[in-house]
């Protein structure tokens, strides 16, 4: 008989498992990453500086950040093809889903070691949500196809 199980890793990591006899096989891995109290970078900041050093540091903390985030939240690893959506929180106001810089977020899951690489091979889809919020916040969310 088969039954299908969620099992808590981390308060915001899931991993769904089913379960045949005795074996149990991970048939797909989700993960949330929360960026409290972080104010989105959009495309149009990044690229309103007309110096490449100041748009290479926001890219190094902005990698920083979701590299620090990720272990202190115990993100697992995802060795497999991932669909990542993105939602920024804004307090002010939504801005366009558009120029949410995803970029940036995801370089920074490679370079935490979450995702093995942000090629095809390893990203099939990128989804961007952008909210109007209490406060300013990002959620990442990670999924195992």
């Amino acid at each position: 008989m088969l039954q299908e199980l969620d099992v808590k890793i981390t308060p915001t990591n899931l991993k769904k498992v089913i379960i045949f006899t005795q074996t149990c096989i991970i048939i797909s891995m989700e993960a949330k990453l929360i960026l409290d109290n972080h104010k989105i970078v959009s495309w149009n900041e990044l690229y309103s500086s007309p110096h490449w050093r100041v748009r290479k540091k926001t890219a190094d903390d902005i990698h920083q950040l979701v590299k620090f985030e990720a272990l202190g939240q115990e993100i697992p690893t995802f060795n497999k093809k991932v669909k990542i959506t993105i939602t920024a929180s804004k307090e002010s106001h939504a801005i366009d889903c558009d120029n949410v810089c995803a970029k940036l977020y995801i370089d920074g899951l490679v370079g935490a070691g979450v995702i093995v690489n942000d090629s095809p091979k390893y990203v099939s889809c990128v989804t961007t949500r952008s909210l109007k919020g209490n406060v300013n916040h990002v959620d990442i969310e990670i999924e195992s196809e």
